[in-house]
This record gives structure tokens, sequence and C-alpha cells, in this order.
């Protein structure tokens, strides 16, 4: 029975494999590592990572969608905390910057810089306001 437990809380070749291959792809980049990394990495035998995705370009197709569902979920949460219009597209650039360095791009990756995502949500709160604002010399008027 413990045996049967223990098999049933450890993550499935698949996960093992996509949790190893965003590590590294994350850290070091798809084409500078190898299959032979991530295997080790999590754990499991080469014919787990070729019957599992068959290759490496469909093992970087899982990690680039997992990703993208990622920051998508993130990003739909974050808006969803707002009510107004304004606030909820401002929300995206919030959605990006939680917790991870791809909130406003590169610099933030790079940097390990957490105000680049703030600097971003102002830098298009700033624009946004810019645009509604009314051409004919009247104060502008924020959308709440």
């Amino acid at each position: 029975m413990a045996v049967k437990e223990a098999s049933a809380v450890r993550a499935s070749a698949r996960e093992r494999l996509l949790a190893a291959a965003n590590e590294l792809f994350y850290n070091e980049g798809v084409h500078t590592v190898g299959i032979d990394r991530i295997i080790e990495q999590a754990g499991v035998a080469k014919a787990s990572l070729y019957n599992t995705f068959g290759s490496k370009d469909e093992l970087v197709r899982a990690y680039l969608q997992t990703r993208h569902d990622s920051v998508t979920q993130r990003i739909t949460a974050a808006v969803d905390r707002h009510d107004t219009p304004r606030e909820r597209l401002l929300a995206v650039f919030e959605g990006q910057g939680e917790l991870l360095y791809d909130g406003s791009g590169q610099s933030a990756r790079m940097d390990h810089d957490h105000a680049a995502a703030a600097a971003a949500r102002a830098a298009a709160a700033t624009l946004l306001d810019a645009a509604l604002a009314p051409t004919d010399g009247s104060p502008a008027q924020r959308v709440t």
C-alpha cells in the first residue's frame, strides 16, 4: 500500500519532463539544453521522453504551450480582480509582473528588476490617459 501511495504522489514522467524543461529552458535557453540534461533532471529514461513527446521539438512545443497557458491564466486572474475598464486594461501589467521576470520583457528577466513591470504599467497609464484626453482644451477625463 505504501508503494502505491508513493507512486500516486510522484509526478508523472510528462510532468517531470515539463518541469525539468521549464527550469532548464527558462534559465539557459532552448538551444543550449540537450535532451540528456532534461532526462537527467527529470529522472526518467530516454524512452519516456520519446514515448511522451516524440522529439525535443515536441517537448519544446509543450513547454511553450504550458508557459503560454500559465501567463494567460495569470493575466486573466489579474484583470478579473478589477471592475473599471481602465484598471482592467492596466491589470495586464500587474499580471505580467507577479513574481515573474518576464513581466515587462527582457529587461526584467536580465536585470531581475521587479520595477520594470511597474514602470511599464505607469507608461501604459500615461499613454492611455493621453489617448483619452479631449482635444478641445478641456481637462482630460480619466476612464474609471
